[in-house]
């Protein structure tokens, strides 16, 4: 029999299944943590399957089930795990929450975990039909912006209300979620996790990753990575940069991701007069390899949920020059593992990463100790048993 989910064959399934539901167009953080909680989960007594709601251009350009694969679906499939993609372009939505109501109880699931506003939205909705417990994670990412992005938070933090349980990564996160009016036991703090290890094991791809990127000798990096959107501030990275190339001619800065400021963002490096010195990498899924490739990595954040580059650049023993917002701090804890300083403040930014810079000594002194801070407090085992826990409460309340 073939399911609705764009004609891809789904094996029934029984036990304590769990169903990972999110939509996008690429690996983020959020995909990386139903990645880990996809390894990690089988231990605690949880198999995941993981569905991805199209994009309504991949609809249209009916690729959805075809050889062009959603990444996070490619990645799941390529360790064995169970992942299809539905399409949710606006005109299939209603046929959709339906059939996934139906996938839901003929399925074997026991719960039903979202990941962030349409999957939340629609999943609910289907979560709702089929009787399945159903458990959000709120990873605060449409806050800024465009007015459909903030009317979609304003869709989500609603549809949240009718969720199990609400995860969120911060103790930041939990308070904006309180200020709505959500049941604070309903809201559970459970910090993302990492193989801290697995970071540093990248450090000897550093020559190569710099030569395959056009780097012939020893020039200072500078990496920022994230969505090139308004809310992560590399508008100001870029204000920065002229006086820091004054004292460091030599500088590089890689900027890794996509966005809708990517051209924006390019016109005013040239206006600047630093786009000889800035390189956009776009879209990359190698972000280990970079990091271990440069030499002190920047997060000029306007807001952040949690801070998942953060954590990323500390367990690869890199120096981190970040902005105090949302819950970065909780993160980084104190100066003594980077540079945390104000947002929208170029001045400020560009003082602190020429400190780094000036000192390395004491960048690598602060760099390993935000290692030993990422693999005492953030391990992607302690994230799983927590988030395991929290669906064997809600499993037993339902009960």
């Amino acid at each position: 029999m073939t399911d609705y989910a764009c004609g891809v064959r789904i094996k029934p399934m029984t036990g304590q299944q769990v169903l990972h539901l999110r939509q996008g167009s690429h690996i983020w953080g959020p995909e990386q943590q139903i990645l880990r909680l996809a390894a990690n989960l089988p231990a605690e007594g949880f198999s995941v399957n993981i569905a991805v709601l199209c994009r309504a251009e991949h609809a249209e350009q009916n690729k959805c089930g075809s050889d062009d694969l959603h990444p996070l679906v490619a990645r799941a499939r390529a360790h064995g795990w169970e992942a299809e993609e539905w399409d949710a372009g606006w005109g299939a939505i209603p046929r959709m929450v339906g059939a996934l109501a139906q996938r839901l109880r003929s399925g074997g699931f026991a719960l039903l975990h979202t990941h962030e506003y349409k999957s939340s939205i629609l999943g609910g909705w289907a979560a709702r039909q089929a009787r399945v417990p159903w458990i959000a994670s709120d990873h605060g990412l449409f806050t800024r912006g465009s007015w459909p992005k903030r009317f979609y938070r304003i869709l989500e933090t609603l549809a949240l209300r009718g969720a199990a349980a609400i995860l969120v990564p911060s103790g930041f996160q939990r308070q904006k979620l309180l200020a709505t009016g959500i049941s604070p036991e309903r809201v559970v703090v459970v910090p993302h996790g990492l193989d801290a290890a697995s970071f540093l094991s990248h450090a000897g791809s550093r020559d190569e990753t710099r030569r395959a990127l056009g780097l012939a000798g020893d020039e200072p990096v500078l990496l920022a990575v994230g969505r090139l959107e308004l809310v992560k501030g590399h508008h100001y990275l870029l204000q920065a940069l002229p006086t820091l190339l004054a004292t460091y001619p030599r500088l590089r800065l890689w900027m890794a991701g996509e966005g809708s400021l990517r051209a924006r963002l390019a016109q005013q490096a040239a206006t600047l007069g630093v786009a000889g010195s800035v390189d956009f990498l776009g879209y990359r899924d190698d972000v280990p390899s970079l990091l271990a490739a440069c030499d002190l990595v920047a997060v000029p954040s306007l807001e952040e949920s949690f801070g998942m580059v953060v954590l990323e650049a500390l367990a690869a023993a890199r120096p981190v020059v970040a902005t105090r917002v949302g819950g970065v701090p909780e993160v980084m804890a104190d100066r003594g593992n980077g540079w945390l300083i104000p947002p929208a403040d170029p001045g400020a930014l560009a003082a602190a990463i020429h400190e780094a810079l000036s000192y390395p000594e004491e960048a690598a002194r602060r760099a390993q100790a935000g290692a030993r801070r990422a693999h005492e407090r953030f391990r992607a085992s302690t994230m799983t048993e927590s988030i395991a826990q929290l669906y064997r409460r809600v499993l037993n309340e339902g009960s």
